[in-house]
């Protein structure tokens, strides 16, 4: 097996699951996460870095330097830069380096996507890649890095939402949604993190705002609030449809199953299973419909997490999901 140096970006999510938990199961790895200046002895007998949309002149000529000393270069990409919506903070920040990223993805001599989508994304905005090496490897989750939820056997049935100001749109429509459950019935509560709550339920009694947590800390927090319900709205654009399942990895992975829209792979993940299209919601009716069902019916929700818990182990275990990684290294 060759040696391996994964180099994310930075410390978010996309790093834990692109980076961290695929190198804890790839053998001869290092995970090196640094500020400024690489530390150049760690490479000294790396053979394939795994570099993560990196988009900088110095980016470029890191990954040249790289060749030259005789190591591959994976890039790694899990969003479509090049359709963000205007909505979306991130939109800004990405329009001036989009290019960048393409040029430095072509100087790699694999690059590696997230979803089909997203392939189809990078073949279509940077037309080289027609004729490029693109490898769609899944985002996957390790069951043993989550801990199962706690249990608050006194508390009222809570729904909850995580995530960042990115998907500000996103949920607009479904925590209205999601307020109008809360007010019209007194035995569900609902929690937020990384959004304030919606006018709705501002300063409402069953409604809270957690604080942000580090990703470093996510996975722990995660289990310690013991969501009942997870929901994870999505609006229906090219971005989206680019993106991954995570939030329903996530959710498989504490025991909690989750409302999701029918979008991009959260779709497809829900027609894995027959019993699994039960949590898609394509209206206002539906999602107000399924968290009072789901409430109200605990072995429904059992039985939906043992299905979920199922397809994942099948499909997006790290274990299982980093033999795609290894080959993609071994060909390199």
């Amino acid at each position: 097996m060759k040696s391996v140096a994964w180099l994310p970006a930075g410390r978010d999510a996309c790093a834990l699951y692109r980076m961290l938990i695929p190198s804890m199961h790839t053998q001869n790895s290092s995970f090196i996460l640094s500020e400024g200046m690489m530390p150049l002895e760690e490479f000294v007998d790396v053979d394939v870095t795994v570099v993560q949309r990196i988009a900088t002149k110095g980016n470029l000529e890191a990954i040249k330097i790289m060749h030259q000393c005789g190591m591959r270069v994976v890039f790694d990409l899990d969003d479509n830069v090049w359709s963000i919506p205007k909505y979306n903070p991130a939109q800004q920040a990405y329009e001036t380096i989009k290019e960048g990223i393409g040029v430095c993805a072509l100087e790699a001599d694999v690059l590696t996507v997230s979803t089909q989508a997203l392939k189809d994304a990078v073949i279509k905005y940077v037309p080289e890649f027609k004729k490029r090496r693109v490898e769609v490897i899944p985002n996957a989750v390790d069951f043993d890095y989550f801990q199962p939820k706690v249990m608050y056997p006194d508390r009222l049935f809570t729904v909850g939402w995580g995530g960042t100001n990115t998907h500000s749109e996103d949920t607009r429509k479904v925590f209205d949604c999601v307020a109008s459950v809360v007010k019209d019935r007194n035995d569900i509560r609902f929690e937020t993190v990384g959004l304030p709550m919606p006018e709705k339920l501002k300063d409402h009694k069953r409604a809270a705002t957690r604080e942000y947590v580090p990703v470093a800390e996510y996975a722990a927090r995660l289990a310690s609030w013991g969501w009942d319900l997870f929901i994870a709205p999505l609006e229906y654009n090219e971005f989206n449809r680019s993106k991954s399942n995570i939030k329903i990895l996530e959710a498989a992975c504490v025991g909690s199953p989750i409302l999701v829209s029918d979008v991009g792979e959260y779709g497809k993940f829900c027609r894995m299973d027959k019993e699994l299209q039960y949590l898609l919601c394509n209206s206002d009716t539906d999602w107000k419909r399924k968290i009072v069902e789901l409430k109200n019916e605990p072995k429904h929700r059992e039985a939906l997490v043992l299905k979920m818990r199922k397809v994942v182990r099948q499909n997006f275990e790290a274990k299982t999901v980093a033999k795609q990684w290894r080959a993609v290294f071994e060909s390199a």
